[in-house]
């Protein structure tokens, strides 16, 4: 089990820990959509997806939701967070772990304190939108109890024009 520590960040301006993680994880979604299913994201929509905790930091913070980043050995092996999507609806976003620090418990660490965290809020519904190639975030979700469920409004995949590939998933608290 990885011994890593997670970090809530409270303010925007402590995202700079999770920087480079976030340019990894834009990377790596690019790099297998071209890769499984010949999609290319434009510079735009990398660049949106990369920058998209911090364009919605208030979201994502204060009573409104949770994010949180890994950190072991001085350096962030992990993020997900929590965002508001509706009156008692938030959404689990940006579970990511760097490869070197995968299978080590680390994503499901995360995974359970962002529920916890959902219902400390007053949520009383998590959702997802995952990519149907991250075959072990979809084992660890339906795990926990996620159902598949439709589409929901908002998704991201309308905006990058990956539609199609994503899938979505519920739980109710």
């Amino acid at each position: 089990m990885n011994k890593a520590s997670l970090i809530c960040i409270k303010n925007i301006h402590e995202l700079d820990v999770s920087s480079e993680m976030q340019v990894e994880y834009a990377e790596w979604v690019k790099m297998r959509l071209a890769e499984v299913h010949a999609c290319r994201l434009s510079s735009t929509n990398v660049n949106h997806f990369r920058n998209e905790v911090q364009s919605n930091f208030h979201l994502y913070s204060g009573h409104l939701g949770r994010f949180f980043v890994a950190v072991s050995e001085s350096r962030a092996q992990g993020m997900a967070g929590l965002k508001y999507a509706s009156k008692g609806v938030c959404e689990l976003k940006r579970l990511y772990v760097s490869p070197p620090y995968r299978r080590a418990g680390l994503a499901r660490l995360l995974v359970e304190r962002l529920i916890d965290e959902a219902r400390t809020l007053g949520y009383n519904r998590i959702r997802i939108e995952t990519l149907d190639f991250m075959v072990e975030a979809i084992q660890l979700y339906e795990s926990f109890g996620f159902l598949r469920t439709t589409e929901f409004d908002s998704s991201e995949g309308l905006g990058y024009g990956i539609n199609g590939h994503e899938v979505y998933f519920s739980l109710d608290l």
